[in-house]
């Protein structure tokens, strides 16, 4: 797998990691453990989402609720609107993309997988494991990639709450070799 793209991104926009201060927060300050609490969970549509049969539209095509599928050959498309079937266009998003649920026929168009979840009344949570000082420029593009980025507690701005440990920052995320242009949003 190519991590160019991200780790560009990533060696662009970390500022520091402030896990320890936080801790420190939490073991000197017992007056902040309420608010510090909130730093240690965030919310994790996705993959809830995903186990709910849930699928991310990643290309454009053409959705047959009737059929239960999704159809993205042209020559296909033709041979499907002959039939009469009726179709739904569904595209790519950035964050907030077009949903299908294949068994149930289902769709729903240009809403955040927080905007689905809590239109389906699903609830989920993950346990942060690091806490990053990050640039505006990564933090915009980490809430793209669906990331919690904190804009501001207690005087610092843009700490992300990581979810992930053990690899490099970069390797969270893949971004498909045709977007390169993700990289070249550092001046």
């Amino acid at each position: 797998m190519n991590y160019t793209i991200t780790k560009d991104i990533f060696n662009n926009g970390l500022i520091n990691n402030i896990s320890y201060h936080i801790y420190e927060l939490q073991q000197k300050c017992p007056a902040l453990i309420d608010d510090l609490m909130e730093l240690y969970e965030v919310h994790d549509y996705e993959d809830i989402l995903e186990e709910e049969g849930w699928e991310k539209v990643t290309e454009e095509g053409y959705w047959y609720p009737e059929l239960k599928r999704f159809v993205t050959d042209m020559e296909e498309v033709n041979s499907l609107d002959d039939e009469e079937h009726e179709a739904v266009y569904m595209k790519e998003g950035t964050y907030s993309f077009d949903w299908i649920h294949p068994e149930s026929g289902e769709y729903k168009e240009n809403m955040s997988p927080d905007e689905l979840a809590d239109d389906l009344g699903l609830e989920s949570t993950r346990e942060v494991f690091e806490h990053w000082l990050v640039t505006d420029n990564l933090a915009r593009w980490l809430r793209e990639q669906g990331a919690t980025v904190v804009e501001e507690f207690l005087g610092l701005e843009n700490i992300w709450l990581r979810t992930c440990t053990g690899q490099m920052c970069y390797m969270d995320f893949r971004i498909p070799e045709r977007e390169p242009e993700a990289c070249n949003m550092y001046p």
